[in-house]
Order: C-alpha cells, then sequence, then structure tokens
C-alpha cells in the first residue's frame, strides 16, 4: 500500500498555486499526495477549519506523512495533537497560540484575525504531539516565526531545521529540505 502524504497549503493558497502545484509533484515522486483544503477568510474559526481538514482525512493515518506550510502548518500541529501520523513536517509555523498574538500590536492583529478567531487562537494551547515532528523554518522569515519553530522542536525533542538564504516561501531549498526529512 502506498503511503499518503497529506499536504495543507498556507492561507489562501490551493493545489492551483504554483508553489502548491510545485510540492504536490515533488511529493508525488514519495507517495500519493492528498492536499488538504480550508477556508481562507477573515472570521472562520480555527475550530470549523480544523473539522473541515479531519473530515478529508482517511483513516488510519499512522503510516501517513502530514506536511503543513505557515497557517496549514498550524493547523498540521492541532491536528497531530489529537491524530497519530508516520510523521509531521511543520513548515514555517505562525506565532499565533496561547498568549502569542498579545506580543503584537492590536490594531495588527484585529486586521488578520476575527475577535471570535483571537478568542479560539488564545484557547489552544502547545501540547505535546502524539507523532514525530520536524519543525522547519527559513533563516530570513520574521523573528517570531524562527523564534517559535525552535521552541517548539526544543519543547517536544523534535527536530528543527533552518534554511540559509529562505523566506517565507517554499523555494526549491524549502521543497528539497521537506523531501529530505520525509
Amino acid at each position: 500500500m502506498t503511503k499518503k502524504i497529506y499536504f495543507i497549503p498556507g492561507w489562501g493558497e490551493t493545489k492551483k498555486f504554483k508553489y502548491s502545484e510545485k510540492i504536490i509533484r515533488a511529493l508525488e515522486k514519495r507517495g500519493a499526495v492528498i492536499p488538504l483544503d480550508y477556508i481562507s477568510k477573515k472570521g472562520t474559526t480555527p475550530s470549523k477549519n480544523i473539522k473541515i481538514i479531519l473530515d478529508q482525512l482517511k483513516k488510519p493515518t499512522s503510516k501517513d506523512v502530514l506536511v503543513g506550510f505557515s497557517v496549514g502548518a498550524l493547523y498540521a500541529y492541532i491536528i497531530s495533537t489529537q491524530i497519530k501520523f508516520k510523521k509531521v513536517i511543520i513548515c514555517s509555523i505562525p506565532p499565533v497560540l496561547e498568549k502569542d498574538l498579545d506580543r503584537f500590536p492590536k490594531k495588527e492583529v484585529s486586521l488578520l484575525f476575527s475577535k471570535k478567531e483571537i478568542d479560539e487562537f488564545h484557547k489552544i494551547k502547545y501540547t505535546r504531539l502524539k507523532s514525530p515532528a520536524i519543525f522547519i523554518c527559513g533563516d530570513k522569515e520574521k523573528r517570531e516565526t524562527i523564534e517559535k519553530t525552535k521552541w517548539l522542536a526544543k519543547k517536544f525533542k523534535s527536530k528543527s531545521i533552518i534554511i540559509k538564504n529562505t523566506d517565507h516561501n517554499l523555494n526549491n531549498k524549502y521543497i528539497k529540505t521537506i523531501l529530505d526529512n520525509l
């Protein structure tokens, strides 16, 4: 049986976006790729998107890999605290859970998220994953993203990879790093 590789793209992205098509083609050489969709619209709560994603998973998942990028990484992280996968690759996770959003100006946060979303993000705790994980980000991403990547990897005794000369973009080096760690 071919292993399944679930891919959750970043905010506003679908499997038809350029970088999504590129990573999906690369991942297809390693297994059956299943892109997972969610609603990229301000006001859509994390719990609603998690339910949408969970409904797309094919059980069992313990031999499969889950890869998420950006907001997709956030959802991959949350899902992997509930469901066991063979491996989870968390790419450029945004620091928005627990009290993370309190570190940013309220006006900036309210432009990105509704009050309902912010309230839900505050309630979601950084808890142990049920799967082995690898946390990845670029060295040119926002400082908070790099810090959260390192902190999560250390907290959960997982591998952390900081890709040189890479920003918040699934470029060729980023994709190669993901493939090397499948």
